[in-house]
């Protein structure tokens, strides 16, 4: 099965939800438009085939100042019965490849015989992110989330099954969950060609992210392409991990993630067999203060031909520290990321590593309406700029003013 099938596969499972009692159901929706005025750097971003880490850029030459409709997200929850209810979101962006598209869409199953275990099945974002709890899996303390976050909504989706159970006792609240899911075989792709990035959109289900424009060796060719959703090898990949917090103690999180490609396998696309670790820290502390950090080390791999393999290994972290008082939200974080590929000789390398800080302030005006502004900054270097005439160490920076209606 493609990942274009998906949106008829999960139109089925829906339908035959319509067959139990009317009187059970109740549907719930919230969701926001997003405009902002955005000052960039010069670098292209990489969502033009640009090496920008941001989700707006210049044209290589000059910044850019420039009013921008950002997106609309629509979230709804349909409650089909006691323990049961289906959950989606869709985004209306004129930058993605249909002007609709689906964020998530999935079914989560309290069984009547315990309330300890909760099931998922359809796509939905790993739990990996501590700072996108926000309506739409949006960042709570800033506009941008961390480079670790933007990656998982870029690449992941788990498109399968989840289960979480979860324990209460003298030791606090312990969470173990594991999953299993399949068309996630490329995840990778990116973060090898690309680099690391820092942007608060994720790749809806049917877009097709662009690769960096310097990869198709010639002006004048046309962008690569990249489907991010694909089965390619027919195996199944999986992820387990655990959370544990006891009243006064950080909430510690830690996971295991595997999407098991063989990346000697293609079809249409090459696999890139892609494999880490993810740990997690967030200690709420007094006078409306909170500490979050995460880190994430792993590898990447493909290899379509024995003289074209290529190993990239990934790591990154960051600490967000972030403040609420009254109608105000403050949010500070630092972040350090890198990537170190061994691949062909005859090509230049992608590796790269760098740093980034961002500073937002959001107000929330009125029930329906939030005003955030944001700075980041991001040093990286990367040897793939001077395929393009640039320099290698480049500093990305943009400033975002948020108006943003909610219904």
């Amino acid at each position: 099965m493609r990942a274009s099938h998906l949106p008829a596969c999960a139109a089925v499972m829906l339908t035959g939800l319509s067959a139990l009692p009317a009187q059970a159901m109740d549907l719930y929706l919230n969701g926001f438009a997003d405009f902002r005025t955005v000052a960039t750097s010069a670098e292209k971003s990489w969502l033009d085939g640009g090496l920008g880490k941001t989700r707006y850029g210049g044209d290589d030459k000059s910044g850019s100042v420039t009013g921008k409709f950002a997106e609309a997200d629509l979230m709804g929850v349909w409650k089909v019965a006691q323990g049961l209810d289906v959950q989606g979101q869709v985004r209306i962006d004129p930058d993605q490849k249909t002007v609709f598209d689906v964020i998530e869409s999935y079914a989560r199953w309290h069984p009547g015989f315990t309330r300890d275990i909760t099931i998922k099945v359809g796509a939905f974002f790993p739990p990996i992110s501590l700072e996108n709890d926000g309506p739409g899996w949006t960042p709570t303390y800033t506009l941008t989330p961390s480079a670790i976050n933007s990656w998982v909504g870029d690449e992941l989706r788990t498109i399968g099954g989840e289960i979480n159970y979860t324990w209460h006792g003298d030791m606090g609240r312990v969470d173990l969950f594991g999953a299993v899911y399949g068309w996630n075989d490329p995840a990778g792709v990116l973060l090898s060609l690309r680099g690391w990035t820092f942007n608060d959109r994720p790749v809806g289900l049917l877009d097709r992210p662009r690769a960096p424009d310097a990869l198709t060796g010639a002006p004048g060719q046309p962008p690569i392409r990249l489907d991010m959703y694909r089965e390619i090898d027919d195996a199944p990949g999986w992820y387990a991990g655990a959370t544990w917090q006891l009243p006064g103690l950080p909430r510690l999180s830690i996971m295991r993630y595997d999407n098991n490609a063989d990346p000697t396998a293609s079809r249409v696309q090459v696999a890139w067999n892609t494999r880490f670790w993810s740990a997690g820290l967030e200690q709420r502390l007094p006078y409306g203060f909170v500490v979050m950090s995460q880190a994430m080390r792993g590898v990447t791999i493909i290899a379509a031909t024995p003289d074209s393999r290529s190993t990239t290994e990934f790591e990154s972290a960051y600490v967000l520290l972030g403040y609420d008082w009254r109608d105000f939200r403050f949010g500070f974080r630092v972040d350090a990321f890198g990537t170190a590929e061994r691949g062909p000789t005859d090509r230049v390398n992608y590796s790269e590593h760098g740093k980034a800080e961002v500073l937002s302030a959001a107000w929330r005006a009125t029930r329906y309406l939030t005003l955030t502004g944001e700075l980041l900054n991001i040093d990286s270097n990367r040897p793939l700029r001077t395929a393009l005439d640039q320099p290698s160490d480049t500093a990305n920076r943009q400033f975002q003013l948020s108006v943003r209606l909610s219904i």
